[in-house]
């Protein structure tokens, strides 16, 4: 009889199961991504702002000694007021360029319909006070008929008007969440900080510090190139004649933040804005100022 302690047998796997169970965790990863998008693209963004927004919240905290909450809501409310007037701002700027479309489709159809006749006589009776008011109705039937009649323009005003709504409820979802992320962020760390063994929570404090560090030079450093862009992009757009040259170049800048890529994303989208909106001549004037 020995006496050695009776070891514990251990489970060997054939090749054949572990590259079926490599397979399977292969096909879960992008099958958890599709099945659970939107909650991992609300945590996603809820996670970028909490990472933009602690910044503020740590220079109130820090240099204006405010409580860690009185920070937290104060940099919330200024962020809900700007996200609204922003999203007033985009609905308003939408339905502004609708109505200068259909007017300008209106003003093509007028000039390129032709004139009515001097005078429009039944017999006796005079009728050229109707040559205007038929015109009118002829170009109105024409813009209702390109874009699928009234019942097309209904259905159209519908899905806009539903698609506001579930964008409003997101954000709104998005918004609340945030609230108490931003509150619950001190209580989270301690908690985490816990589940680190006492010997070694020094060395993982280090790691997540340099790693924030790193996170946090990342964003400045790609922030500035997001500005540089977003001001070449404005001046460009400014000369060549494309319309709202602020808000496109903003547009133009953002790729910057994706790394390597983003700026042949920039180049490309600059080429094409300019392709399809900008004007045949240069605007001397611009330069002149910029000079």
């Amino acid at each position: 009889m020995s006496d050695e302690p009776n070891t514990p047998s251990t489970l060997i796997w054939p090749n054949w199961q572990k590259q079926l169970a490599g397979l399977v965790l292969v096909l879960l990863v992008p099958a958890i991504f599709v099945f659970f998008r939107p909650v991992i693209t609300t945590m996603l963004i809820i996670g970028l702002l909490a990472f933009i927004l602690r910044y503020p919240i740590n220079f109130l905290h820090r240099r204006f000694k405010l409580s860690y909450n009185i920070a937290a809501l104060l940099v919330f409310f200024l962020f809900l007021l700007l996200s609204i007037w922003a999203f007033i701002a985009l609905t308003g700027a939408v339905i502004s360029a609708a109505i200068t479309l259909l007017q300008q489709l209106q003003t093509f159809l007028n000039a390129h319909m032709p004139a009515p006749p001097e005078s429009l006589n039944l017999g006796p009776i005079d009728l050229s006070f109707l040559s205007g008011p038929l015109q009118r109705m002829a170009s109105n039937f024409v813009i209702s008929q390109v874009f699928g009649g009234p019942a097309g323009i209904v259905n159209g005003m519908g899905h806009l008007l539903t698609n506001a709504a579930d964008l409003m409820g997101q954000f709104a979802i998005i918004v609340t969440i945030l609230l108490f992320f931003l509150l619950e962020i001190p209580t989270t760390i301690g908690g985490i900080g816990k589940l680190f063994p006492e010997n070694s929570r020094r060395e993982y404090a280090i790691l997540i510090q340099r790693s924030d560090k790193l996170l946090t030079n990342y964003f400045f450093g790609s922030l500035l190139v997001v500005g540089f862009y977003w001001l070449l992009a404005t001046i460009l757009f400014a000369v060549t004649g494309v319309s709202d040259a602020l808000v496109k170049g903003f547009i133009v800048g953002l790729p910057n933040f994706i790394p390597q890529v983003g700026g042949y994303i920039s180049t490309i989208m600059v080429f094409f804005i300019t392709l399809i909106s900008g004007s045949d001549k240069v605007s001397m004037s611009i330069l002149v100022l910029l000079l």
